[in-house]
């Protein structure tokens, strides 16, 4: 007969389907300690369990536990006290789990119930999840190593591209320290100009599960911005609703310099090698000015020499023309000739063509002078580094560059008499002198705006132990503070387009650097620039 519902009694067969359908092994065990009623799992159970294996209805239970207190297993032999504990009553329910050691390690759990004059045990296997459990552990423990001792920065950003996780990476790279490094956030350190394409690239990653590698620049402690290259990707999580990207970046700023410097080399090498093709044709045309200039100059002293020596005839004559005039046969000879020297105007004459015969002597020796610098400039030089003198190339560069300069500025040179040859790169050298003189010029052309006035470069050589200094300072703009640190530059330039190709300051450092000496600047706006170069006087390689 079925019991009605709701009279509180089970009906027939609940028992038999509670216990098949627990995914544990389960048996019910008197008070006596002997196996009243197994389900199928534990029936079914052929494994290395001791607490399970060969045990069914009748059997003794607590006599197997009490075998297994002796076992040398000492995890299984806590179990079995814990089990008989719950048999005699002294605990009324108990959980363990304990791990069973055989060809490969097995994890069994058992939970122990008293109640209403029955003792329960339920074991089961939860070895898959304990292999879980540990892979986890063994993946945290090596996503913490990986993020402590990495060079790389790792970051994990939820959907709205907030961070939240960095590893230690940062601050040393960056250069902050733990407690700054706290008080920032990543997202706030990234450069103005880059945070939407950033946030695109994270959104990317998460709309098609990796993004493209991106760049992107960070606010470093010093004030600077490290370039970073960046590439993000989904983790998968337990949650759908609960998504994050993993952005891993690596600091590419010194490739980046590495690169620009490489750019900057090739331009300087296809403009050297342009001067270098001008240099040349320059030599050739100083060549065939030179023997034209050098006969002019013969011929123009010549006529010097045969002027003087006809103006001396001259006044011989003019003595000679007094005593004929005093003869009358000879006195209206000597009349026409007065009255021709005073048409010709041979007073002037002699008093003029003198000095234009010099001032043309001046300026053939200028031309000669010229000549003579351009050869000097535009010589190709040698392979390696040679002595030289450091003030006839400054002297020369000064007459090569006089274009540049004699329309907005006076010149004034200042060369220590006393300094020693120095060692060095002449046709480099060379370049960058005249690169400071144009450089000085152009400064002075803008401070003036072509009101027609002239400005001052003062060119200074000296030594300074065991230096050769070289000083070219110009009354022109100044350079402002904000861009001080960028002067030297390859391709900063303040002026115009098609003024300047912002190469000319970064040849200069160049230069500089090549024959292991500095370059730097002092300046005033509104009031000029004085640019300092040290060379080392003797060359150590």
């Amino acid at each position: 007969m079925n019991p009605l519902p709701g009279s509180g009694e089970p009906p027939p067969g609940a028992l038999e389907a509670l216990l098949e359908s627990l995914d544990s092994w389960t048996a019910l065990v008197d008070l006596d300690g002997f196996v009243s009623v197994v389900n199928r799992g534990w029936a079914a159970y052929e494994g290395g369990n001791p607490f399970v294996a060969g045990l069914g209805p009748g059997d003794d239970y607590g006599a197997a536990v009490r075998k297994v207190t002796s076992s040398a297993d000492g995890n299984l032999s806590i179990v079995a006290l814990g089990l008989l504990a719950v048999l005699k009553g002294k605990v009324p329910r108990l959980r363990l789990e304990f791990p069973l050691k055989g060809d490969s390690t097995q994890w069994f759990g058992v939970l122990a119930v008293r109640s209403g004059g029955m003792v329960v045990f339920h074991h089961s296997d939860f070895t898959e999840r304990m292999q879980i459990m540990q892979r986890l552990r063994k993946a945290e423990t090596l996503f913490k190593a990986t993020t402590e001792h990495a060079l790389d920065l790792i970051s994990v950003l939820d959907t709205d591209g907030k961070v939240v996780f960095t590893s230690h990476s940062h601050p040393k790279v960056l250069g902050y320290s733990e407690p700054e490094w706290k008080a920032l956030r990543l997202e706030d350190l990234v450069h103005p100009g880059d945070a939407e394409a950033y946030l695109r690239n994270i959104r990317d990653a998460f709309r098609s599960g990796l993004s493209p590698f991106f760049e992107y620049r960070i606010l470093n402690r010093s004030g600077a911005w490290s370039i970073f290259e960046g590439r993000a990707a989904v983790v998968e999580t337990a949650s759908a609703s609960n998504e994050t990207v993993l952005l891993i970046s690596r600091d590419i700023t010194s490739r980046k310099q590495a690169e620009l410097e490489r750019a900057s080399m090739e331009v300087q090498l296809r403009q050297a090698q342009k001067l270098e093709a001008v240099g040349q044709l320059a030599a050739g045309i100083a060549h065939e000015i030179n023997t034209p200039t050098q006969y002019i100059s013969d011929n123009v002293r010549f006529l010097e020499e045969a002027f003087n020596s006809l103006a001396e005839i001259l006044r011989e004559e003019g003595g000679l023309l007094d005593e004929a005039s005093k003869d009358a046969g000879l006195a209206a000879r000597a009349t026409g000739i007065r009255e021709l020297i005073q048409r010709e105007d041979l007073d002037y004459l002699l008093g003029e063509v003198p000095r234009a015969i010099q001032q043309s002597l001046e300026g053939l020796t200028r031309v000669s002078s010229i000549v003579k610098a351009m050869k000097i400039f535009s010589h190709p030089g040698v392979p390696g580094r040679v002595v030289v003198d450091l003030n006839q190339c400054v002297e020369t560069t000064c007459i090569v560059a006089r274009n540049e300069w004699k329309y907005v500025a006076l010149l004034d040179t200042e060369l220590d008499p006393d300094l020693p040859k120095i060692s060095c790169y002449p046709g480099e050298v060379n370049q960058m002198i005249l690169n400071l003189i144009i450089n000085a010029a152009h400064a002075i052309e803008a401070a003036l705006g072509g009101s027609g006035e002239k400005g001052r470069i003062t060119v200074r050589t000296s030594r300074d132990g065991d230096w050769a200094v070289l000083q070219v300072e110009d009354t022109g703009t100044g350079i402002p503070k904000h861009i001080q640190d960028q002067v030297f530059l390859p391709f900063f330039t303040t002026k115009a387009v098609g003024k300047g190709t912002g190469q000319g300051l970064a040849i200069v450092h160049s230069v500089a650097a090549k024959h292991g000496g500095t370059v730097g600047f002092e300046t005033e706006e509104g009031r000029g620039t004085t640019f300092t170069v040290r060379l080392p006087i003797s060359s150590k390689d």
